[in-house]
């Protein structure tokens, strides 16, 4: 999950700020961002709904579409 802490970095935010509006607690931040612990599937909706994102990139998954390739004349297929 490094991505959100470059995601919150990138909108000039500081952890306590991000935990306010997510309503958690700076320390939950922390652990998101060093690995230390995993944000639920509605916490990774709100992250990707305050900077303005898809799940995709709050997580770190890239689409075909957005490495610019095709897998079997299908766009947008999921990478892992």
């Amino acid at each position: 999950m490094n991505n959100i802490k470059q995601l919150r970095e990138a909108a000039g935010m500081k952890q306590s700020e991000l935990a306010d509006r997510m309503n958690v607690r700076p320390p939950t931040v922390f652990k998101w961002e060093n690995g230390m612990a995993n944000p639920t599937i509605a916490n990774l909706i709100q992250l990707a709904e305050i900077f303005g994102v898809s799940l995709d990139e709050v997580v770190g998954r890239k689409t075909n579409a957005q490495k610019g390739g095709v897998v079997d004349g299908e766009k947008a297929s999921y990478v892992v």
